[in-house]
């Protein structure tokens, strides 16, 4: 009995080593230049990436678009009204815009969007908020700038002269 009950171990020992060598593992996000670089091998599989949404929100009915910048690579991603609502901050000259991560289908020439290059979303989450970004003035700066108007107005001002007086003889 000591035999079957082994060997019943290890049959379940080697069927549960299968079972935990098939089950699908959490993909770590994929790097956004490298999925513009390499689309061909990413066309139509699930991807999943993170980035800072950048640009302009636009909705189109019950969808729209919002762009994800990473490492200087810009990619499209097409989801629900209800799921772009989850962003707040897009990064302009004003903000940082808020860092998402997508999970979605990655189409290397979107039939439905012109043959454009874009994920279509299956989940969208904001793991960072972003902010507004502080423009100040430094003080002198702002001198020097007036300093070097009045020196623009008064050599002007000496050449006009000039000007006028070889005229006149």
């Amino acid at each position: 009995m000591a035999t079957v009950t082994k060997l019943g171990l290890r049959l379940c020992l080697a069927v549960g080593l299968l079972l935990a060598w098939a089950l699908p593992v959490a993909a770590d996000p994929v790097p956004l230049p490298e999925l513009v670089g390499q689309g061909e091998a990413w066309d139509g599989r699930s991807v999943e990436l993170t980035g800072e949404a950048v640009g302009d929100l636009m909705i189109r009915g019950e969808n729209g678009w919002l762009n994800v910048l990473e490492q200087g690579a810009v990619i499209g991603v097409w989801g629900s009204r209800d799921q772009l609502a989850a962003v707040q901050y897009l990064g302009d000259y004003d903000n940082i815009g808020d860092t998402v991560y997508v999970r979605g289908t990655f189409n290397l020439a979107c039939q439905l969007h012109g043959g454009d290059m874009d994920v279509h979303v299956q989940e969208l989450k904001v793991i960072k908020r972003g902010q507004a970004v502080e423009h100040p003035v430094n003080s002198w700066r702002l001198g020097l700038a007036g300093a070097a108007w009045v020196l623009a107005l008064s050599m002007g001002g000496l050449l006009w002269r000039r000007t006028l007086l070889a005229r006149k003889f």
